[in-house]
């Protein structure tokens, strides 16, 4: 079981990289291969986690309706598990995908749950990994010119993926 804990976690950090290196078919690829591990352990958590970062991935790649399909999946997953701060974040995801397709009703509706599921939740304390993601696309961005549109949009990045989020 360590050996498998250890492989799921080098899948999603290759995915991350692709990200960061705007290889966005081979971060799908890699996300989508450490879903159907967690899948098959039946590990719920870890499950919601990789739809949310594959959604943030066509979220990325301006795919919108893709990226609707699998925070919508991420969303079922993550309020079964119940943790008040992964549904906001997916919420959160969401929202900002409604926006970008121009659907503000709904995109008003996920702002103010993820307000009320914030209220509701306690805090979640800042940790490495949180504060690595926040500053590390800036830097990618200097390195490969495909990260620079991801900078932008990653900037509230709070989980191993692009689990995007506001404070409160």
């Amino acid at each position: 079981l360590p050996i498998l804990l250890l492989l799921i976690g080098g899948i999603i950090d290759f995915g991350n990289l692709y990200i960061e290196r705007g290889q966005w078919d081979q971060a799908l690829a890699s996300y989508k291969e450490s879903l159907q591990i967690q899948r098959d352990q039946g590990n719920e958590n870890n499950e919601g986690l990789l739809l949310s970062n594959i959604g943030g991935t066509y979220f990325l790649r301006g795919d919108y309706e893709a990226a609707l399909t699998y925070y919508q999946q991420a969303l079922t997953i993550r309020e079964k598990v119940k943790n008040p701060n992964d549904i906001a974040d997916t919420v959160y995801n969401l929202a900002e995908t409604n926006l970008r397709m121009g659907r503000y009703d709904e995109t008003l509706t996920g702002y103010l749950r993820v307000l009320e599921l914030r209220r509701g939740a306690n805090p979640r304390p800042p940790s490495p990994r949180r504060t690595w993601n926040r500053r590390r696309p800036t830097a990618a961005a200097h390195r490969w010119p495909g990260a620079a549109g991801a900078t932008q949009r990653a900037r509230f990045s709070t989980s191993p993926g692009f689990g995007f989020r506001i404070p409160v």
